[in-house]
């Protein structure tokens, strides 16, 4: 079963630039990796193929973080909500995908382990066609959605992911119990990206090239 990956990577991270010279978030740094990089690795390494980044704020200074063999493309309407990268990166997915899991690539303490969790837990299920993560009554993403709901993701408007497609569909969901929250986490200010660091036990930093 081929299962493909988005990385959603266009977003201005608006939230991160309060307070800080950090122009975009995903330039910032957990050890030596920036963010962005660290996420490509973290999809590739858990063997999902193709993986699809889509940028837009600052997408030429992001191209370097991007992992070899990953295909870029370009969102120019990420202003408009997350969305038109959902869109964007399921119009890049070959017909051969059976599903693909769709990554903030803010989520700094994501791990390889969780995502191949997730397709383990795709693939293990003949009634269930989502895939998605939850720690104690917290869920989030990232999220495998199947083919079939390809079409109801484009139709998607505004900064809405796929949470209305879940809360519409539970029993098709094949939830995947985590041991910690951290695999959650968003990294989109900077006391947030410190904690992350923290409980990683490395170094971060907030610089990176105004954008």
């Amino acid at each position: 079963m081929t299962l493909g990956a988005v990385i959603l990577a266009a977003g201005t991270g608006s939230r991160m630039r309060e307070g800080t010279e950090a122009a975009n978030k995903l330039l910032c740094r957990l050890g030596d990796e920036t963010l962005l990089r660290r996420c490509c690795r973290t999809v590739e390494s858990a063997g999902f193929e193709p993986i699809v980044v889509v940028l837009g704020h600052g997408a030429e200074v992001l191209r370097p973080e991007v992992a070899e063999g990953a295909l870029i493309v370009v969102n120019e309407r990420y202003a408009e909500g997350q969305s038109t990268s959902v869109a964007r990166g399921i119009d890049e997915l070959s017909a051969s995908v059976e599903g693909a899991v769709f990554v903030p690539a803010d989520q700094a303490g994501l791990d390889s382990g969780t995502l191949r969790r997730l397709a383990d837990a795709f693939r293990a299920s003949s009634s269930k066609s989502i895939a998605a993560p939850q720690w104690r009554e917290r869920r989030g993403a990232p999220v495998l959605f199947g083919r079939r709901h390809f079409s109801a993701l484009r139709d998607l408007e505004g900064d809405a992911g796929g949470r209305q497609i879940l809360s519409e569909l539970e029993g098709e969901v094949a939830w995947v119990s985590l041991d910690d929250e951290l695999p959650l986490l968003d990294a989109d200010t900077p006391s947030a990206l410190r904690d992350v660091a923290r409980r990683l036990g490395c170094d971060f930093s907030l610089s990176g090239p105004t954008v």
